[in-house]
């Protein structure tokens, strides 16, 4: 199985030099399915979280924020292919 990962990501690495961004979140546009990378303090690593269930709430404590997937998803239908479609991305073993 292949994934991407932070250091690997070219756009992610020119994001985390940015010492003012706290959060970068990818959401996928096929399904309830959110990535977030969270600054720790002012340091340059990161936390990685994953929310798949559109009842997850992601926290946003520097923002004094809470957002629940379903808010991010909201009017928007899953359908079936478009799932498929980003499956077809995924290399598997």
């Amino acid at each position: 199985m292949i994934f991407e990962t932070f250091s690997a990501n070219p756009k992610l690495r020119r994001y985390k030099k940015i010492p003012s961004l706290q959060y970068y979140l990818i959401v996928s546009q096929y399904e309830f399915l959110v990535e977030i990378y969270s600054r720790v303090d002012d340091s340059t690593s990161w936390l990685y979280d994953v929310y798949e269930d559109q009842n997850d709430i992601i926290n946003f404590p520097k923002l004094d924020l809470n957002l629940c997937l379903s808010d991010i998803y909201e009017g928007i239908k899953m359908r079936e292919e478009d799932k498929e479609k980003d499956e077809d991305y995924i290399l598997k073993d």
